[in-house]
């Protein structure tokens, strides 16, 4: 199954828009972590998210509507 790897900018708001976008994005299967081949556990950067999917625009879309936008 491959992996996707999206990574997000958001412009400052009030309210402060990235908690509530990185809830909704891990709702959807966006994940911050990764294990290795070793099997260690790697965080990844501030804004970079993985997603395990068979297809791509699940994944293409998954990102962009959890915080309701249009696909990429």
């Amino acid at each position: 199954m491959p992996t996707y790897l999206a990574s997000y900018d958001l412009k400052e708001t009030d309210p402060d828009p990235h908690e509530t976008f990185l809830e909704k994005a891990k709702e959807r299967g966006w994940k911050l972590w990764t294990k290795g081949k070793s099997g260690k556990w790697y965080r990844l950067p501030n804004t970079p998210r993985l997603k395990r999917c068979g297809l791509l625009l699940p994944s293409r879309s998954a990102l962009p509507t959890a915080f309701g936008r249009s696909a990429i």
